[in-house]
């Protein structure tokens, strides 16, 4: 008898679970159950649950004089969805119809047990969150609840013996039912919680994804800007038979912080700087960018290379508090002499490659990098260019280069692929010197931005 009075209280609860189910799916649940709560979603919850309850009542099975029923699901869901207050609304409407509408000694104590599940309900609630609420936790609180609501029974309806004898009867399929249902309806919401959380995973996600597509068609763009601001078209001076200049710079990441520019001082004089900023990225590439056009602009002045790195430095190095700073080589080539007048502010020395062969590194004053400190003074040096002569500059991304084994490719490597290539032209010497290095580092990422200028000295211009 008992058995078959759960199977139909477990019948009629499915359509109660099916409705439940479409309820949870509805924004103002979603919203209560995360504790966003406002006067239309307690609305919701009272009139969704206590209609629910209503028809827990209305699908009962009468056990003699008793009724057993789920009726005090529904305030126990809205209570725990919505606290206190909704929890206590609900039970009143269930509990209300319960004790007018219904027959029964027990009417009584049946409504005011189903007020006061949802009252206990919403305070468990208030302490720990629907959301947060295990199945076990929910069993028990169930079990708690019916248990209070046979006690309610016992202590109200009479004659004692009726009531006693009802609660026998009806208090296992009572509290097998509403178990049922509280497991079936917090399996719902803990999916329901899988699902929000896998939805802000996605939406996490393909944020991330914009943000990152975003970030590197901009790195992109960056990128352009930057080799934008190198010569890349040669021969640079197609009219110009007296020298010869190639320049190349692969970036690290997709900007970098290396930089070189060469441009005439006058019809007699070319000039031409590398660089190196301490750093890579963007960061880096804003900071190449600041130093080029400084060069370009005080070079125009038709300063001596030691001023120009002079003036420089003072610019960079005041309010410098992102403490960056760039090693440089400038030098002036005056092209009726041979005459070269540099100055080094920290960068690696160039080598002069004779018509001969002979691979000299170029003697100068390693000074103090570019930015470092204000109203350092750089000094010029002088070296002479025969014709066939060329002068070799590069950054440190060439010489220290690795390969797999974690070997550099170091100066000597440098200097034996100089001289193995001294008699072609100079922008067969400066291809030849990256492509050796590519070769060198094959299979590894590149770590540092590698640039190489050359230069060569053809002839007196008469």
């Amino acid at each position: 008898m008992i058995f078959d009075n759960l199977l139909a209280l477990i019948e009629k609860l499915s359509v109660i679970i099916v409705v439940a189910y479409l309820a949870t799916r509805t924004r103002f649940f979603i919203d209560a159950i995360e504790r966003r709560y406002y006067f239309k979603n307690r609305l919701f919850l009272i009139i969704v649950f206590g209609l629910f309850s209503i028809y827990g009542s209305l699908t009962d099975i009468k056990i003699g004089e008793a009724i057993v029923n789920v009726r005090d699901l529904g305030p126990i869901v809205a209570g725990l969805a919505g606290g206190p207050i909704v929890g206590l609304f609900t039970g009143l409407i269930g509990g209300a119809h319960r004790c007018f509408f219904m027959p029964g000694f027990t009417r009584v104590a049946c409504g005011l047990s189903t007020v006061l599940a949802g009252v206990i309900a919403g305070f468990y609630a208030k302490h720990k969150g629907l959301r947060r609420v295990e199945i076990w936790e929910g069993l028990l609180l169930v079990l708690f609840i019916e248990l209070v609501h046979d006690g309610m029974v016992l202590l109200i309806a009479k004659p004692f013996s009726a009531a006693l004898t009802a609660a026998k009867m009806v208090t296992i399929p009572m509290i097998g039912a509403n178990l049922v249902g509280m497991a079936i309806f917090i399996f719902i919401v803990h999916n329901l919680r899988r699902e929000r959380e896998t939805e802000r995973e996605r939406d996490r996600y393909y944020k991330e994804l914009a943000e990152n597509e975003r970030m590197k068609r901009e790195l992109e763009i960056a990128h352009e800007l930057q080799m934008s601001m190198v010569s890349k078209h040669f021969p640079a001076f197609p009219d110009r038979d007296d020298f010869d200049i190639y320049a190349t710079m692969k970036p690290a990441k997709e900007v970098g912080g290396d930089l070189y520019d060469f441009f005439p001082i006058d019809k007699n004089r070319i000039c031409f700087v590398i660089g190196d900023v301490a750093g890579k990225g963007v960061p880096a590439a804003l900071m190449m960018a600041i130093t080029k056009t400084l060069i370009k602009f005080v070079a125009k002045n038709d300063l001596p290379p030691e001023q120009i790195l002079s003036i420089v430095n003072e610019e960079l190095s005041r309010e410098n508090s992102s403490c960056m700073f760039v090693t440089a080589f400038c030098g002036i080539l005056d092209t009726r002499t041979g005459m070269l007048v540099y100055s080094n502010g920290g960068h690696n020395n160039p080598y002069i490659i004779r018509k001969n062969g002979a691979i000299e590194t170029l003697d100068s004053e390693n000074r103090l990098a570019l930015g470092v400190i204000e109203g350092f003074i750089y000094i010029d040096l002088t070296t002479a260019l025969g014709e066939g002569d060329s002068i070799f500059l590069y950054t440190d991304g060439v010489t220290e280069a690795i390969n797999k084994n974690n070997i550099f490719f170091t100066e000597q490597r440098l200097e034996d692929a100089l001289k193995t290539h001294f008699n072609n032209s100079i922008k067969d010497i400066v291809c030849a010197i990256v492509s050796e290095v590519d070769h060198f580092s094959e299979g590894i990422e590149q770590t540092d931005d590698i640039t190489v200028l050359g230069l060569k000295f053809m002839k007196k211009q008469v």
